[in-house]
């Protein structure tokens, strides 16, 4: 009975194993997915900059109302992309929580069966030296009356 609740323990620890990789996985997943975001938010913000940079430049020669309005209309459309990229990654980044959390829930289900485990093995080395006790307990009253019977015959 003990070796097979070991095989199932050890069954289940490679499952709770593959769980937790997978959990990893996902989690790097998403962590990824958020720096992609971060990275693409901090190309749309250095191209805010450079666009009211030369519209400034522009403005100071030769002043055209129409080109300064047409720029600062695309920096408005750059700033909206901007926050829709914050709420993105505002969202990526819970969704990385949750695979944080997730995968810290695999490991503790993990440790919990690794301490099964050792406790089986425990239990299992207790049971095999009872048993080896047992046997050579046995033995040795064995031959303790094999030596009586002996005894007796050359007396």
């Amino acid at each position: 009975m003990l070796q097979r609740r070991g095989a199932q323990y050890k069954t289940l620890l490679r499952v709770r194993k593959t769980q937790e990789e997978l959990k990893a996985q996902a989690l790097a997943e998403a962590r990824h997915r958020r720096q992609t975001a971060e990275g693409q938010r901090a190309e749309l913000m250095a191209q805010r900059a450079q666009l009211l940079s030369e519209a400034g430049e522009r403005a100071k020669g030769a002043f055209d109302p129409r080109l300064v309005r047409l720029y600062y209309q695309h920096e408005r459309h750059i700033r909206h992309q901007i926050d829709d990229k914050d709420a993105s990654i505002r969202g990526l980044a819970e969704a990385e929580e949750e695979r944080r959390q997730e995968l810290e829930g695999a490991m503790k289900e993990r440790r919990l069966v690794e301490r099964l485990i050792e406790r089986w093995e425990e239990e299992y080395r207790a049971e095999v030296n009872k048993d080896l006790q047992a046997l050579s307990d046995e033995v040795a009253s064995s031959r303790a009356a094999i030596a009586r019977l002996d005894e007796k015959r050359t007396r």
